[in-house]
């Protein structure tokens, strides 16, 4: 059996897309099991990240749109 280049890395990049999209919708809306952007907020701000909001958003949403760019191959 062979597997060509080209589907190894299509494989590859929904893979690990998929993953980074859902630990972002996790962190922003609570998806998937998740806690919510309240309990990301939380966490960043015990971890002493200010503006514990605005970092929390910004890595969720880091997460979830660099993870739909990658399995996207954008």
């Amino acid at each position: 059996m062979r597997i060509h280049a080209g589907h190894a890395t299509l494989f590859g990049r929904v893979v690990l897309g998929g993953y980074l999209a859902v630990h972002g919708a996790q962190k922003l809306f609570g998806s998937f099991n998740g806690h919510g952007l309240e309990a990301t907020t939380a966490g960043f701000g015990h971890l002493g990240l200010t503006p514990a909001r605005e970092m929390a958003t910004l890595a969720g949403a880091a997460e979830l749109g660099g993870g739909i760019l990658t399995a996207d191959n954008r």
